[in-house]
C-alpha cells in the first residue's frame, strides 16, 4: 500500500519560487521529517535552558543581578 501526504503551505510565495500551495509527498518522508524538526525544536529549546542556567551560576543573568 503506498501511503501518501498532501503538505500544504500557506505561508505567501516567495518571489521566483514556485507558485503551488502545496505538493504531494510519500508519508514516510513527511513523518521523518516532522519528527525531524520536532527533534530538532526540543534540542534548541534544552540548549537555550542550559545557556539560561550557566548564566545564573556564573551571574551574567538579569534574574541573578536582582539577588
Amino acid at each position: 500500500m503506498i501511503y501518501q501526504q498532501l503538505e500544504l503551505d500557506f505561508s505567501p510565495p516567495i518571489v521566483g519560487g514556485s507558485t503551488s500551495p502545496g505538493q504531494v509527498v510519500d508519508f514516510s518522508a513527511f513523518s521523518e521529517a516532522r519528527l525531524k524538526r520536532k527533534e530538532d525544536a526540543e534540542h534548541a529549546r534544552l540548549l537555550a535552558e542550559i545557556v539560561k542556567s550557566v548564566e545564573h551560576i556564573t551571574g551574567r543573568s538579569k534574574e541573578a543581578e536582582a539577588m
